[in-house]
């Protein structure tokens, strides 16, 4: 019934990483007839990160890589 897909934001989810072939494969390969509930989870918060090391050493945090997942296979939530 449920599939999850798990990221994590410490490290590379950028188009062509590792871990963004891992997330496209696992949101790819679901059958939504038999798992209609398709849910996304990452360490951090998605679409920003309030803390300034971030800001001021760059990150691997959205939006960086969220387009075309997103594009590609859709939400319903945000």
């Amino acid at each position: 019934m449920f599939r999850f897909c798990i990221a994590d934001t410490e490290h590379d989810w950028r188009e062509g990483s590792e871990q963004y072939k891992f997330i496209e494969h696992c949101l790819a390969t679901v059958d939504r007839q038999k798992q209609p509930w398709l849910i996304f989870a990452a360490h951090r918060v998605l679409g920003y990160s309030s803390d300034f090391w971030y800001g001021v050493e760059g990150s691997f945090e959205e939006p960086v890589g969220r387009e075309s997942l997103q594009r590609d296979f859709g939400r319903n939530i945000k």
